[in-house]
């Protein structure tokens, strides 16, 4: 935990002199950016002290202006709450930092990127690619189609139909194991069995169709397929291969951890001016705590074996000169 900041002369200086124009403790405060309770013990030290009845007079003020208005703006949804906001409709929080944060997804926004209040703001995943998800759904509802229209059909002569009876129709008992032929004028070669017909499902032209659009949607959201396990074939790859298919969504994942980082740090401030107020911990001491995320991809194993074998290898002895080793070849010894 970041310890407290020490005071400085600048901000004793500081203190008397607001405390000479008449301003309270808590906006005197809000100005420096410290706590209450450190303005507390700076005037102390400084042998001032807060006009106690001005101050209570205002709060009294105050206090009166704020039940009127909160009589006026109360609705029966939010009565419980009425008197826990102040004039201004605040909570105080015993810190200057705003208690919530706003994240953003992905930056920058396409549609609001001319927008100047709106262009911090983030976008979806699924931002530019509504186009793709809907050739997906198509392709699927193609694919379905193809399945309804290939269920098994009979073709039968007009001979093997049953007469219901007038105005009933006739119809075919697929159930029925034995038929009569019945002669008939016709042709020789006239087939007068039934036929089967049953269309062929597409299944590889959808399939291949909607790996496709799935791998570009994926893309185009900033993911790389083999994060959601696509392998784009299914010959085995290395370690190392699959730490490069996932780049994009390594380089996805470190974009939105320094925009986490960057709001975890601010309302982890806060929560500490926060806990300093009501629990007189220390506090943030005014500044903000380093927020870092770990690295997801992990090292390749193979990668690691290798280099440890290196290190601890025994390595050949150098050679020495002396009673105990015996002189090379074509060498003088030193």
């Amino acid at each position: 935990m970041t310890a407290s900041r020490p005071v400085t002369e600048q901000e004793r200086e500081r203190v008397r002199e607001l405390h000479a124009q008449g301003k309270t403790r808590n906006a005197i405060a809000k100005i420096m950016g410290r706590s209450p309770g450190t303005i507390s013990t700076i005037a102390r030290e400084l042998g001032l002290a807060f006009d106690r009845s001005a101050t209570a007079a205002a709060s009294a003020a105050k206090a009166a202006d704020n039940k009127a208005r909160r009589v006026e703006i109360a609705h029966p949804a939010t009565a419980w709450a009425a008197e826990l906001v102040d004039a201004d409709s605040s909570i105080s929080t015993g810190t200057a930092r705003l208690t919530a944060q706003y994240v953003p997804n992905v930056r920058p926004s396409r549609a609001w990127r001319a927008v100047p209040q709106l262009a911090p703001l983030g976008r979806s995943d699924f931002d530019g690619i509504e186009g793709v998800l809907d050739a997906l759904d198509e392709t699927y509802s193609s694919w379905m189609r193809d399945i309804r229209l290939a269920k098994a059909r009979l073709i039968v002569p007009e001979s093997y139909l049953e007469n219901n009876g007038p105005g009933q129709g006739a119809s075919f008992d697929d159930d029925r194991e034995l038929f009569t032929p019945v002669n008939t004028l016709g042709r020789a070669d006239s087939d007068n069995g039934i036929t089967a017909n049953q269309f062929a499902i597409r299944v590889a032209e959808h399939r291949d169709s909607a790996q496709d659009l799935i791998r570009t949607a994926l893309r185009t959201a900033g993911y790389s397929p083999a994060t959601f396990g696509d392998q784009d074939g299914g010959a085995p790859v290395t370690a190392t291969e699959i730490a490069a298919r996932e780049r994009i969504s390594e380089r996805t994942r470190n974009k939105k951890a320094r925009y986490w980082a960057a709001g975890l740090a601010r309302i982890t401030a806060a929560l500490l001016d926060v806990d300093q107020a009501v629990f007189r911990s220390p506090g943030s001491g005014g500044e903000l705590p380093t927020v870092e995320f770990p690295d997801r991809a992990q090292p390749d194993p193979e990668a690691l074996a290798r280099t440890a074998q290196s290190l601890y290898a025994p390595k050949p002895p150098r050679p020495r000169y002396g009673s105990a080793w015996s002189i090379p070849t074509g060498t003088t010894p030193r």
